[in-house]
């Protein structure tokens, strides 16, 4: 059992990796900004212990971190990717790491403060025993696949790829596709349970498809940058080797449902309802009085099975008269769970809500 499974959570790892000679040199620095390095090559052993455990037997790992960009991915040039030959417990292991992304030498994340979680401009390292630094190359993971067509990879690496932003970039053929052509082990991670299933749902819309295996993996590390809180590597999981085929298409209902989730997700963001993301989105119904209730924004809640809409005006829901029609109400899918549908049914539910107000309120005011 190597290090990343046998400690319980991080403070407990890095108290082991101060206990051994090889790595006396990081001894100088504090706690916090060891965890900030750690994060990314932990998940990596972690994911390969409990993935692909079969990879530690080799004696050099070629890994690529795609969609890598400016950040936690490549702190201090990716030197603490080198760390993971110890942490499998495999210190003979030779460790090659590309950092591949068109987002390589910049940042997404609205201007990336290297203060952030203690990473400052230059490495506390003076000395880090020889460890290479990753290479790091501006290109999507399917132009790099065409440039090193004889290279051996053993593992892609997807840190927080961010799907939903990037879907025609990342679901295309010559990308994640070209991944699964040359049988590479694509790995990803999630901020938590809740974009996991997103992300597996929108790979499945395009044709790919995850295990479904997964990790909630201890040693994760909040966001400071998050508006809700969140976790980096707070879930790990895997591609299975299926890809689309050739003349594949997704279904146009499942594209207007996302298009409806992304309308849904842009009202709450700018309404600053972080309280319903957090504690109310995509929860099962509350059970009351023998009926079911599910929460909607603005203190709306929709009564299972009849449809009725209720809104809390002060100490207390009151009915308002509105009612969601039946068809929309019997389509929920609650036979799960947990699933990215249920976020989808409460988007256009919401957006169904708004609609109608705004009809109700145009006939009043003519």
């Amino acid at each position: 059992m190597s290090a990343v499974l046998r400690n319980k959570n991080t403070r407990y790892l890095i108290k082991e990796l101060r206990n051994r000679s090889s790595l006396k040199f990081i001894g100088d620095i504090p706690n916090h900004q060891l965890e900030a390095r750690l994060v990314l090559p932990v998940a990596i052993a972690r994911w390969i212990e409990l993935f692909r455990a079969q990879l530690k037997n080799k004696k050099v790992l070629n890994i690529i971190i795609a969609g890598s960009e400016l950040g936690p991915d490549s702190v201090d040039n990716g030197i603490w990717y080198q760390l993971i030959p110890e942490l499998l417990d495999s210190p003979k292991l030779e460790v090659n790491i590309s950092m591949v992304g068109p987002n390589v030498f910049t940042s997404t994340r609205n201007g990336f403060d290297p203060s952030i979680h203690g990473l400052p401009n230059k490495s506390l390292v003076k000395n880090y025993g020889g460890w290479n630094e990753a290479s790091f190359h501006n290109q999507t993971i399917g132009d790099y696949l065409r440039a090193n067509e004889g290279k051996e990879i053993d593992l892609v690496f997807l840190s927080h790829p961010g799907f939903e932003n990037h879907i025609a970039s990342w679901f295309d053929p010559d990308e994640l596709g070209a991944v699964i052509k040359r049988g590479i082990p694509i790995a990803s991670t999630s901020y938590d349970i809740r974009e996991y299933h997103q992300e597996q749902w929108l790979a499945r819309v395009f044709g790919y498809e995850a295990t479904g295996k997964i990790d909630i993996n201890p040693f994760s590390l909040e966001d400071e940058e998050a508006m809700i809180t969140s976790f980096i590597c707070h879930t790990l999981w895997e591609f299975s080797n299926k890809s689309p085929s050739v003349d594949f298409e997704p279904d146009l209902d499942d594209i207007l449902k996302l298009n409806d989730h992304a309308d849904f997700t842009h009202a709450l963001l700018g309404s600053g309802d972080f309280h319903y993301i957090k504690n109310v989105l995509g929860k099962p119904p509350i059970e009351r009085n023998g009926c079911k209730y599910i929460g909607l924004p603005n203190n709306v809640m929709v009564e299972i099975p009849s449809g009725k809409v209720y809104m809390n005006l002060g100490n207390s829901y009151k009915d308002t008269e509105i009612v969601i029609p039946k068809e929309h109400i019997d389509s929920y899918p609650a036979d799960v769970e947990y699933a990215f549908e249920k976020e989808i049914w409460i988007a256009q539910s919401f957006l169904m809500l708004t609609e109608m107000i705004e009809y109700a309120l145009s006939g009043e005011l003519q």
